[in-house]
């Protein structure tokens, strides 16, 4: 088997250093790459690309999102709102599917960082996630809905080369329908063509 098939993970400089492994125990807030999961999500409860909302000033109770430039660009599809990475629309689609839509597609596809249902805010990636559990869970994407889970053994052998241990394929089924998978792609081509 290729090295190249294989990825390397680095947790930090230096091990004598510091044990602390930054890509498995370090949390931090997604932000918009969280997103993600809001739109898979409203794909997954009928939604489309192409489909249309208002980018516009919005209030959630005493909170006051904006867009980070503090423009709005009216109607637009979910598509352009993806690519502008929007926060009012984000905002809009979560609270139209639910917290409980996004949290449950996130876990789904690899976030295992527990998700406030009813915070509003998650939307805008505001749950703190590893690297490892959000590099797993676009894997997913990637894998057309199928989760992918990170592992660091492929295989052990003895001294005289004998197999004690080979890591066996998951064999998951896809945790989100082929639409969705199609759609999200597209999504995330678009953003960077």
């Amino acid at each position: 088997v290729s090295q190249s098939r294989y990825w390397r993970m680095s947790g930090g400089k230096d091990y004598q250093h510091s044990q602390f492994n930054r890509a498995v125990e370090a949390k931090r807030q997604a932000g918009s790459a969280f997103k993600t999961f809001v739109y898979l999500a409203a794909f997954e409860n009928g939604l489309e690309p192409d489909d249309v909302m208002e980018d516009k000033k919005i209030n959630v109770g005493t909170w006051l999102p904006g867009n980070y430039n503090s423009r709005y660009l009216g109607e637009v599809t979910l598509q352009n709102a993806f690519a502008n990475s929007l926060n009012s629309v984000a905002i809009q689609i979560g609270k139209k599917v639910g917290g409980k839509a996004v949290a449950d597609i996130a876990e789904k596809c690899g976030i295992t960082s527990k998700i406030d249902l009813n915070d509003p805010t998650i939307a805008l990636g505001t749950t703190e996630v590893s690297l490892l559990e959000l590099t797993s869970s676009y894997a997913a994407i990637a894998n057309d809905g199928v989760p992918v889970l990170p592992y660091a053994i492929t295989e052990i052998q003895n001294d005289i080369n004998q197999v004690l241990y080979q890591r066996q394929s998951s064999g998951f089924d896809a945790v989100i329908s082929s639409n969705s998978a199609q759609n999200i792609k597209k999504l995330l081509r678009e953003l960077v063509s």
